[in-house]
């Protein structure tokens, strides 16, 4: 539903921008807010996260990541997600990439005194990457996960990562879930040579 008007916002775009290949292998880390408004128990949460991607050729790559949040007002309540998994790129114009990646998740609950909980899925992503100029990236996309004992949940996601250098960046990040979760990330990304 939302990928032809990202195609065709991406396709607007890049009219106005020039040519820049994207990188995809870069290691990155950060902070990590999550707002839970489906509970009604007001269960914010803050953590960190660090992931990375590795790029096999110039269309596929590989990608892991691991994030871990405590929640407000609760104490010894924390939770983890794993993610591993490949991706998939390629250009539609000459600033624009299209990205899908199919990844293997592992999440776990762990309340102290009382015990963990942990489950596993999939997760599958698909969008875009543009330049909006020589520095600032935007990316959007939409994705869908399931873990074994929960139902589908259907997300959409929106960012920016603001180089630096050519090596360094600076992304904000936000993903919107249909489970009422939206969760925010600021990082910090070294983006190695192509």
């Amino acid at each position: 539903m939302f990928r032809p008007a990202l195609v065709m916002t991406a396709l607007l775009l890049s009219a106005m921008v020039s040519a820049q290949e994207f990188n995809y292998t870069y290691v990155e880390g950060g902070l990590l807010y999550v707002d839970d408004r489906k509970t009604g128990l007001d269960l914010d949460s803050y953590g960190g996260f660090v992931g990375g991607s590795f790029a096999v050729n110039d269309n596929f790559y590989l990608s892991a990541s691991y994030a871990k949040v405590e929640f407000d007002d609760v104490d010894d309540f924390d939770s983890s997600v794993m993610a591993l998994g490949f991706g998939f790129n390629t250009s539609i114009s000459n600033a624009v990439d299209f990205v899908v990646s199919l990844s293997w998740l592992y999440a776990k609950v762990d309340v102290d005194r009382i015990g963990s909980d942990s489950d596993n899925g999939v997760d599958l992503n698909a969008g875009i990457r543009t330049w909006l100029n020589d520095s600032l990236e935007f990316n959007a996309g939409v994705g869908v996960s399931k873990l074994s004992d929960s139902d589908n949940n259907a997300s959409v996601s929106a960012g920016l990562e603001y180089y630096v250098t050519d090596n360094i960046s600076v992304g904000l990040r936000g993903s919107w879930s249909d489970n009422e979760v939206a969760g925010y990330t600021l990082g910090l990304r070294y983006n190695f040579d192509n």
